[in-house]
């Protein structure tokens, strides 16, 4: 059991002074993972906004048909009806 802790002390030294590696595996996810988490946030939320605020246009033919859904759908804000 005592060779593997040598071991283990000798790699472990040997990493933290390798500075790229410290780089590579602590300094850039800490920095990096939050920034693409938030860009992503914000541009997911952007595009989910803009879909929301759109106005859908409707074009219904034959309004005699199914009086009660046409009334329905031309009472909504969100859509623009067209006979």
């Amino acid at each position: 059991m005592k060779k593997y802790i040598i071991i283990f002390k000798k790699e472990f030294i040997g990493i933290i002074r390798d500075k790229r590696t410290i780089i590579t595996m602590i300094v850039i996810p800490i920095l990096l993972f939050p920034i693409l988490l938030n860009l992503t946030g914000s541009i997911a939320s952007n595009q989910i906004k803009n879909e929301q605020e759109k106005k859908l246009s409707v074009g219904i033919i034959g309004e005699n048909y199914g009086n009660i859904i046409v009334k329905r759908i031309a009472n909504l804000k969100e859509i623009k009806v067209s006979y």
